[in-house]
């Protein structure tokens, strides 16, 4: 029986990220953090200058759930999908 022959992890991944597709990879997490973030920070802008005051307003009247609920708008509008890849012939 013979063994497999073996190669550095430069052969295997190669030496440049771009070649490996790497680059793509981390410039899609990076857009999908920057979205979460961006989400984030737009839903504590409208609790605070558009919230409902009263508190009868389950959604807009709590700065964690605007905040929170931004945080989830921005990482379902900027999650990296299949789809765009496809689009993008990758």
């Amino acid at each position: 029986m013979a063994l497999p022959e073996r190669h550095s992890i430069q052969e295997i991944v190669g030496r440049d990220a771009e070649n490996t597709g790497l680059h793509a990879v981390q410039k899609n997490w990076l857009k999908f953090i920057a979205g979460v973030v961006a989400g984030a920070v737009l839903g504590y802008a409208y609790y605070h200058f558009i919230g409902c005051r009263s508190g009868t307003c389950p959604l807009t009247s709590n700065p964690w759930v605007t905040t929170l609920y931004g945080t989830l708008m921005g990482g379902i509008l900027t999650f990296p999908s299949r789809a765009k890849r496809e689009r993008r012939g990758q």
